[in-house]
């Protein structure tokens, strides 16, 4: 074989090669559809730049899926981080209403706790009307010489408030001891109970004469009925 066809058969190789080359980093881009438009023009450039240029596509094509990644790391973290928010924002909103209920149930915030009931009005008792009645006079010893006898009933009205509850009295006489004393009860109904105290006079007619009836309890009270003993 000549020197020129030597030659000529060397460059045939060479072209070869390099097509084969080309042929496979062209089908490269197209198994791969991340690789951009920019990297598509690096391959491009391959028929001037030879084989150098296969390997910035490459490098390329890792930085994009690095980035890629990290895109959709921090996207990922984002979402985390905004339903985190949402989350604590709905706790927030949620317990706002709890705070106020509290708030109603402690007198100390404002809100309309329990009171306590006031004190009821304390049962009271006055003495109202009195009178007294007197029986037709008895001539005592002879020719009533003696004076005479008179039967005489006393009355008093006892009036309260704020029943019911019970009067404790008594009677008292312009001579003597107080008499013993009484109680008398009064319903929830009932405002006002009349008592009556009996007493029998002997002797000589008598001006100035009285008997007095005391309310001991609750509050003390009293009031005087004055009469005349008679024999006319």
């Amino acid at each position: 074989m000549s020197a020129t066809g030597l030659l000529v058969l060397i460059l045939c190789v060479l072209l070869l090669t390099r097509y084969s080359d080309v042929s496979s980093l062209r089908d490269l881009t197209k198994l791969n559809p991340l690789i951009t438009s920019e990297q598509n023009e690096l391959v491009a450039s391959q028929d001037n730049t030879g084989v150098i240029e296969v390997q910035k596509v490459v490098e390329s094509k890792n930085d994009d899926d690095d980035k890629v990644a990290s895109n959709s790391g921090t996207n990922a973290d984002s979402k985390k981080a905004n339903n985190g928010d949402n989350k604590n924002s709905g706790g927030g909103a949620g317990g706002a209403p709890s705070g106020g209920n509290g708030g109603g149930n402690n007198p100390d915030a404002g809100g309309g706790g329990d009171q306590e009931p006031a004190d009821p009005p304390p049962f009271t008792a006055i003495i109202g009307f009195t009178n007294y009645t007197q029986s037709s006079p008895i001539p005592r010893g002879l020719l009533g010489i003696g004076g005479c006898y008179r039967d005489y009933a006393f009355y008093a009205d006892i009036d309260v408030e704020n029943s019911p509850g019970s009067v404790t009295y008594r009677w008292v006489r312009d001579t003597g001891p107080p008499q013993e004393s009484k109680q008398i009860n009064f319903g929830a109904n009932d405002d006002s109970k009349t008592v009556s105290h009996p007493w029998t006079i002997g002797g000589s007619s008598d001006d100035g004469r009285w008997v007095r009836i005391e309310i001991l309890s609750p509050q003390e009270k009293q009031k005087t009925i004055n009469f005349n003993h008679s024999c006319f």
